[in-house]
């Protein structure tokens, strides 16, 4: 005869189950677990992660390791997105659970789950002022954002396939530190390109402008880019056309 926590941690939406391993892994190297998972399904976790690991098979050329980065570059976005909609407390046991920056005080996330919500308490007023003693407010605020995490995860492993995956690939590198590059992952619908510095030069004579000379130092944010639009207003005047 099961016990009421039983039954309920039986019924337990899969994702749910599957970020809190996650959560949980002492080692802190998410994207090598989730690889090697990937590798045997039918072993250790495989059933556990299943429902994270599966619908990554859609993904182009879905290498182990790619799959895996996509995989965390989904959940590290989800993160960011819910930072937002969630109160600082509950934001910030995300960070501490799935050991995203910042840390506060500096230094390294620790190792198990309970140590990183004990590092919020560092934190000045969220969890309350003075500190808490114990890590009972980071485990309420624990249980409720896994579960809105779970449903945004949900939600787009229902619905991303095939190249889609690519851009929680680009995610997952950069989080990872594997983009040497420290530019975020562009946006949905922007160009594949990242802005490093511009350098306008002007030549006037007077009050007249006689000549603009831009330099731009451009990176390119995925492979294959060999350009990028340009749209910059040339002059103050109410007829000033817009070049490209």
């Amino acid at each position: 005869m099961r016990s009421r926590s039983d039954r309920e941690r039986v019924e337990e939406v899969p994702a749910k189950v599957a970020l809190r391993l996650l959560a949980k892994r002492r080692d802190g190297e998410l994207i090598q677990f989730l690889r090697r998972t990937i590798e045997s399904p039918s072993g250790g976790y495989g059933s556990v992660l299943g429902c994270l690991i599966g619908p990554t098979a859609s993904l182009p050329a879905g290498t182990p390791e790619l799959r895996a980065r996509a995989i965390w570059g989904l959940i590290v976005d989800e993160v960011g997105r819910l930072g937002s909609a969630l109160e600082p407390r509950d934001h910030f046991v995300l960070l501490a659970a799935f050991r995203l920056p910042p840390v506060p005080g500096g230094g390294e996330w620790k190792s198990t789950l309970r140590d990183r919500f004990r590092q919020l308490a560092r934190i000045p007023g969220v969890f309350g002022d003075p500190p808490p003693t114990t890590e009972t407010p980071m485990h309420q605020a624990w249980s409720r954002a896994l579960g809105m995490l779970c449903d945004c995860v949900g939600r787009k492993l229902e619905h991303v396939e095939g190249e889609a995956w690519l851009r929680y690939v680009e995610v997952g590198r950069t989080a990872d530190g594997g983009d040497s590059s420290g530019c975020r992952p562009p946006s949905e619908g922007a160009q594949p390109v990242f802005l490093e510095r511009a350098i306008v030069t002007v030549i006037m004579h007077r009050r007249t402008a006689l000549r603009r000379i831009t330099e731009r130092h451009v990176i390119a944010r995925r492979d294959g880019v060999d350009g990028y639009d340009v749209h910059a207003m040339i002059g103050r005047t109410e007829s000033s056309p817009t070049s490209r």
